[in-house]
């Protein structure tokens, strides 16, 4: 192959070169011009309550459907799992955790608590303390106006037994939980949404009175979509 010949086989390949490099640029500008919404949180956030269709009726699904195509919403929801470092599941051991920080998410929507009730684990220094230690990790990558923490959700008794599933202590919920997660929302200064006002007088939200069901993960998502952006 001649001199000339070697120079435009070189310059087509840089060609083909540049192209593909803008093409993968202009996919990544793409894909990173939506604003990512990172949910946090134990089953309820997992979408547990239905779990089979969970890729369709979880809470951060309806909840991408009404932000829309600017806005990809990761779920980091792990079931069980607790804010409590010394507790049985912390979720700052969880696979979902490192996602969630790794996402580098623009807005971080948080709930945990409900599993921190359990005899077992319920500490109320302790969960002050963690909760507010993780809150403060997702305010250092998103900044504290974009970040909410919300009020767990009312768990119900069931009516055969009469007793909440999985040792979840409702009182607990109510009168602990929730004023220390508005505590720690003020001390940050960041929003607080109360899932638990939310969620009062409607079991029909529910599959087994702490996940919810199809229609309350919808019901949810709404509920949060007009507590943050409603206001825009």
């Amino acid at each position: 192959m001649g001199i000339f010949h070697k120079r435009i086989s070189k310059s087509i390949g840089q060609g083909v070169l540049l192209t593909l490099l803008t093409a993968l640029l202009v996919s990544f500008v793409l894909i990173n011009d939506k604003t990512t919404v990172v949910c946090v949180g134990d089953s309820i956030t997992f979408g547990a309550g239905v779990y089979k269709t969970r890729d369709k009726e979880a809470y951060p699904v309806y909840l991408q459907e009404l932000l829309g195509n600017d806005y990809k919403v990761i779920n980091c929801g792990r079931s069980g799992t607790c804010a409590r470092h010394a507790s049985n599941n912390p979720y700052v051991n969880c696979e979902q955790y490192l996602t969630s920080k790794a996402m580098k998410g623009d807005c971080y929507i948080i709930m945990l608590g409900a599993n921190d009730t359990k005899l077992y684990n319920w500490d109320a220094a302790g969960y002050e303390e963690d909760l507010e230690a993780l809150v403060q990790e997702y305010i250092d990558i998103a900044g504290k106006e974009n970040v909410y923490l919300l009020k767990p959700m009312k768990a119900y008794r069931q009516k055969r037994t009469g007793e909440i599933i999985y040792g979840i202590n409702d009182d607990t919920i109510y009168n602990e939980v929730g004023p220390i997660v508005g505590k720690v929302a003020k001390k940050l200064d960041v929003k607080c949404i109360d899932m638990y006002n939310f969620s009062i007088n409607h079991p029909e939200y529910y599959k087994d009175g702490v996940h919810p069901n199809a229609i309350g993960n919808e019901k949810m998502a709404k509920y949060i979509y007009d507590s943050i952006w409603a206001r825009e």
